[in-house]
């Protein structure tokens, strides 16, 4: 997932684009290492892209459900 992530990244970097939004779908959780939405998210600021996070909990009312 990491290469994937990267080569994605950089590929819309690269176009000379200048403003460039990484929208994640994402519930918040780091994941267990590089690769994860966590880590793609931080490259993609790292890098000046703007990011645009989807909290998929609260879209999907999961913590909700998991209460009862």
């Amino acid at each position: 997932w990491q290469r994937n992530n990267l080569w994605v990244l950089n590929e819309a970097l690269s176009t000379g684009a200048r403003n460039v939004t990484l929208i994640a779908l994402w519930n918040g959780q780091r994941g267990d290492g590089p690769g994860g939405t966590s880590d793609m998210i931080t490259r993609a600021g790292d890098r000046g892209a703007e990011t645009r996070v989807l909290d998929t909990t609260a879209l999907f009312n999961l913590a909700a459900s998991e209460k009862g």
